[in-house]
């Protein structure tokens, strides 16, 4: 797994497939971001990546989420997957 690509890191309009969360992530964390749809080999978005660390907003199973730095940087991306949406 390659831990440099996280959520966080994730373009404006490009999209990704989840990989796998922080192991020092919260049980509670987990299974609550599994239940919102943020489960392994799901497609999600960034939708806006707003300035000055302020929580993003990204799309996964067609429903808009705003995570926090602390959060985002927690969901591991699978590199291989991740290209640019057209507009």
């Amino acid at each position: 797994m390659q831990q440099g690509l996280n959520l966080w890191n994730l373009e404006e309009n490009c999209e990704a497939v989840l990989e796998s969360f922080c192991s020092s992530l919260n049980e509670l964390h987990v299974k609550r971001f599994i239940e919102l749809g943020f489960r392994s080999g799901e497609f999600v978005k960034c939708v806006q990546r707003t300035p000055l660390g302020a929580p993003r907003v990204f799309e996964v199973n067609n429903t808009v989420f705003s995570l926090s730095k602390e959060d985002a940087s927690r969901i591991f991306l699978a590199s291989t997957h991740s290209h640019e949406i057209a507009i």
